[in-house]
């Protein structure tokens, strides 16, 4: 008899089990009906709550990996993320651009790299305790001479630097603002002018700078490029710096905040992994819910060296450091980074459609996009909005494919300062376009 009862109980169990499967991924749950018939309707940008479905990773997902067309230099600087008076006059993130010969022995050819900056002045009057506006600086120094081993190079031509594209944003009602303005200014139009300057043997010289008013974060990206690389050195500059040779950094502060160094991935590409089966737009079942995650783990996981790791002051802020890694350590979301994100597409007999919706799995988000067609999307639309954890995400695109061979769809995305790198595109079948 208890044999009987437990033959029953497994297969009444498996039944259970069975038509759970079948009504999650053959059928159409009401909850995943209504989240399709909304993304039809919604503008992009727009948010969209009370949606179960948005909550939670199930369908399909594909693996994501993170690649890149070359290794560019990058330098990113938000340590210390806020910046009190004690980092004043002070240095607070460098690299050497290039130390391969191949630009000493061909000065003219050109170097790209990147830099991102996200800091928060908070430097104030020590009579009046009033908020004290202070300059951050893009320095770019030509060194006359660099020490490798027991042999001594001799810089012997000027250097051309060129910043080709800059964007920057500012808040002072929530940091993450600020990632969101840049974010908004790089797609569309960025608003640090181009500029060139020429550098002999010796000199050092700002290539960008920006009077940060009192309590106001600055969230920055720069594209750059130049020629006798070589022989360059790059600081961000807080203040003013007399001696750069002699140059002073910043000691370490107490926040999360703990991202300064250097890492060969300036511009990068999210897609999946080879091999993976291409999302079909056609197919409406629930079973083709499909999500691509923006998440850092080994062995994507970025990681940045901070030239400047002996030159800090020991202090509790470099003991957070040690923990965190010390000299070395990860990237935690690639901040201020362009992302090129593809996703193959399989062929169709028909055009199709799907809608793209960004989700956030942890903390806060807001930031932008550059869609495939060129439009630049607010994640989420408004000022002051944010995307969160739960049943709510933000329409990207719409997307119609009408191509009948296999193809990729393409966008572009940055995560910005101030937000959490744990987002994932959701992929939402519309079926045969109308």
């Amino acid at each position: 008899m208890t044999r009987t009862r437990s033959r029953l109980l497994g297969i009444v169990l498996l039944l259970i089990a069975a038509a759970s499967y079948l009504h999650r991924n053959c059928d159409t749950p009401p909850a995943w009906a209504a989240l399709r018939a909304r993304v039809q309707t919604a503008r992009p940008g727009e948010l969209l709550t009370g949606y179960p479905e948005l909550a939670t990773l199930d369908g399909r997902a594909l693996p994501p990996v993170h690649t890149q067309d070359a290794a560019i230099p990058f330098l990113f600087s938000d340590s210390p993320e806020y910046l009190y008076a004690d980092a004043q006059d002070t240095g607070l993130a460098y690299m050497r651009v290039t130390r391969d010969a191949l630009f000493r022995a061909q000065p003219d050819r050109r170097r790209s790299f990147g830099v991102g900056l996200y800091h928060i002045n908070k430097v104030a009057d020590p009579e009046t305790r009033q908020g004290k506006p202070v300059a951050i600086s893009l320095v770019v120094r030509a060194v006359s001479a660099v020490e490798e081993g027991a042999h001594t190079f001799r810089n012997t031509h000027p250097a051309t630097v060129r910043l080709l594209k800059g964007a920057a944003g500012e808040s002072d009602v929530m940091p993450m603002f600020a990632g969101k303005a840049c974010a908004q200014a790089w797609f569309t139009r960025p608003n640090i002018p181009p500029t060139t300057i020429t550098l002999r043997p010796g000199e050092a010289k700002a290539i960008y700078t920006r009077t940060l008013p009192p309590d106001v974060c600055l969230s920055a990206m720069l594209d750059l490029e130049a020629t006798n690389a070589y022989f360059l050195k790059v600081y961000v500059v807080f203040g003013t710096v007399k001696h750069y040779d002699t140059i002073a950094f910043a000691p370490y502060g107490l926040t999360i905040g703990t991202n300064a160094g250097t890492g060969p991935y300036w511009k990068r590409i999210l897609r999946p992994a080879d091999g993976t089966r291409p999302f079909d737009p056609a197919d409406t079942r629930h079973r083709n819910k499909v999500h691509l995650r923006f998440v850092k783990m080994p062995p994507e996981v970025q990681y940045l060296v901070d030239e400047t790791w002996e030159l800090r002051l020991e202090n509790e802020g470099k003991k957070l450091v040690r923990r965190k890694g010390g000299q070395r350590r990860p990237f935690k979301g690639d901040y201020n980074v362009d992302y090129t994100v593809v996703i193959p597409i399989r062929a169709s007999r028909a055009p199709a459609d799907f809608a793209l919706v960004a989700v956030q799995r942890f903390g806060l988000f807001a930031g932008a996009m550059r869609a495939a067609t060129g439009t630049m999307v607010d994640i989420p639309a408004g000022p002051t909005a944010q995307l969160r954890t739960g049943p709510e995400g933000v329409l990207l695109e719409r997307v119609r494919i009408t191509t009948t061979a296999p193809t990729a769809y393409r966008f572009h995305w940055l995560l910005p300062g101030g937000s959490y790198g744990d987002q994932a595109f959701l992929l939402i079948p519309l079926g045969a376009a109308e």
